[in-house]
């Protein structure tokens, strides 16, 4: 089943569509979830091995802390308040800003959404990219910024490719579930 939900995203996003949402199940789709969930984490790990590269390489230099404005945050509310922030607030809504119109008619009528969808659903994923730069210490600012938010391009992508096949519900679920595994992996990394 792993590689039909692959061949499925890969189709998708050659030639992003809105069809009609398919009727599952709450369980298929948490299955469905969570296999694009393995999908992504290979290809996270390419991306962060390849940034690693290039901080490791000094190709970029790291004059600052990335994480220390996550520090500052778990210092004064906690762990717990982090967590909130991180795992439901900020995913929330993230995908509320960036992937809501994607079908809802409101924001298009139903001929332009149809004949741009494509258009609108890269530009999606590309804003959402863009709109995590600040989280990059200005020093590194420089020509590898598509490279240092292209993990973020591809979250985009994933979350917005289940927006569209379950609703905005289950983007949101996916990018939670991302945004978990990233804050476990720092935490028991030591990096927060």
């Amino acid at each position: 089943m792993l590689v039909v939900t692959a061949r499925e995203f890969f189709s998708f996003l050659k030639k992003p569509n809105i069809d009609e949402r398919p009727n599952k199940s709450a369980l298929f789709k948490i299955k469905y979830l969570f296999q694009l969930a393995l999908i992504e984490l290979p290809l996270m790990g390419l991306i962060l091995a390849l940034v690693y590269f290039l901080y490791e390489y000094g190709f970029i230099i790291q004059s600052a802390d990335p994480l220390s404005p996550f520090r500052a945050l778990v210092e004064r509310y906690g762990y717990t308040l982090f967590l909130l922030l991180g795992i439901i607030a900020v995913p929330f809504c993230e995908e509320v800003i960036f992937r809501s119109y994607l079908t809802w008619p409101r924001f298009f009528n139903q001929r332009f959404l149809k004949t741009h969808f494509g258009l609108l659903f890269y530009v999606s994923a590309i804003l959402f990219a863009l709109a995590h730069i600040p989280n990059i210490p200005d020093e590194e600012i420089n020509f590898f910024i598509p490279i240092l938010i292209t993990p973020q391009f591809f979250t985009g992508l994933f979350t917005g490719y289940l927006r569209v096949k379950f609703g905005l519900l289950w983007g949101f679920l996916f990018h939670a579930l991302h945004n978990l595994f990233c804050i476990t992996l720092l935490i028991a990394l030591g990096g927060l």
